[in-house]
């Protein structure tokens, strides 16, 4: 029933076309912000596959550490956050 559903629907007929067009470009690239979001990229749209890259998520790990967290949450004095 949700299949069906999401054919018919207009508001999701117009999101597939968008998106057919944007990955039919031969001149676009696409990121994808981890190993499994490009591979349901690239196996969505295999025309596009060697366009895809992944780009990951940069963090702060000297700030945003495990140690750290279960120090804070301990109540335990560390070191100053830069």
């Amino acid at each position: 029933m949700k299949r069906f559903f999401y054919r018919v629907a207009p508001k999701y007929s117009a999101l597939r076309r968008n998106e057919l067009a944007q990955f039919s470009d031969p001149h676009a690239f696409f990121l994808g912000v981890s190993e499994k979001v490009a591979a349901d990229m690239r196996r969505l749209y295999p025309a596009a596959a060697e366009r895809i890259s992944v780009v990951r998520l940069g963090i702060d790990s000297l700030r945003f550490s495990p140690d750290r967290r279960a120090a804070a949450r301990r109540g335990e004095p560390c070191c100053a956050w830069v």
